[in-house]
């Protein structure tokens, strides 16, 4: 197998970030691959750490379920595959809820 790194010669898919070294940390945005910085600072964690504890407190009870990163958020455009996906990003926290049912 050939394991592919990101350069900004081309546009990038999902399909193609899946098979990148682990070690690295990338985001893509409109097939564009971002290196990310390694790790966040303790105070930034800490303060993500409060606000995903806080969420989920807020959230009991309804069917939304709170996601620290890192955790890969793939937007896909309409009905795109999986695989053809160009816009993957690992944002702090992420929120997922089933569709109309997390109001109030």
């Amino acid at each position: 197998m050939v394991i592919l790194r990101p350069t900004q010669d081309r546009t990038w898919t999902y399909a193609d970030c899946c098979g990148w070294p682990g070690d690295e940390r990338w985001e893509l945005i409109d097939g564009v691959a971002y290196a990310m910085v390694p790790a966040p600072m303790r105070l930034r964690q800490e303060s993500v750490s409060d606000l995903h504890s806080l969420l989920r407190r807020q959230l009991e009870g309804r069917p939304c379920h709170v996601y620290p990163s890192p955790f890969d958020v793939r937007l896909p455009k309409r009905g795109e595959a999986d695989d053809l996906i160009d816009t993957v990003v690992q944002p702090d926290i992420s929120v997922f809820c089933s569709a109309g049912r997390c109001s109030d």
